[in-house]
């Protein structure tokens, strides 16, 4: 190469600067991959992750494809880590998979949430939330 010719015209600096473009841009796409294709299942096997929707004052729950076998109420209980308060609420069905909720006025914190059939004793789903989170990290009974 001539020693005159100015940078932007060799082919070595390009070269060097595409290297790393490829990788910021191969980067991107696989963050973007990963926010669009999240997996149900979190931080362990048996462990699944409950998503909400806050509509209005009601919150819509998805509990995925076993829900096609649940009933058209479920009850969710929801206990205040930090004072100890309950509430059990009613969750009505709104399509195969969904359930919605109306919740009381809730404070920022941790939660306790149990899912059950209207039989006291079928608990379904329990685990914790921390509102105002837009899931719940639930395990399935008996896993």
């Amino acid at each position: 190469m001539d020693a005159t010719t100015p940078w932007y015209r060799q082919f070595w600096p390009w070269f060097v600067i595409a290297l790393p473009a490829t990788v910021v841009i191969a980067s991107m796409i696989t963050i973007w991959l990963a926010i669009e294709a999240r997996p149900e299942r979190v931080d362990f096997p048996g462990t699944e992750s409950v998503t909400l929707q806050f509509v209005d004052d009601t919150v819509m729950f998805t509990l995925g494809q076993r829900a096609a076998s649940w009933p058209a109420e479920l009850e969710v209980h929801l206990l205040d880590t930090a004072t100890g308060q309950r509430w059990t609420l009613e969750a009505r069905r709104v399509d195969t998979v969904r359930y919605l909720v109306t919740p009381p006025v809730l404070a920022a914190g941790t939660y306790d949430v149990e899912v059950r059939l209207p039989d006291p004793d079928a608990l379904l789903l329990h685990g914790n939330w921390a509102y105002p989170a837009p899931a719940w990290k639930m395990s399935r009974t008996g896993e």
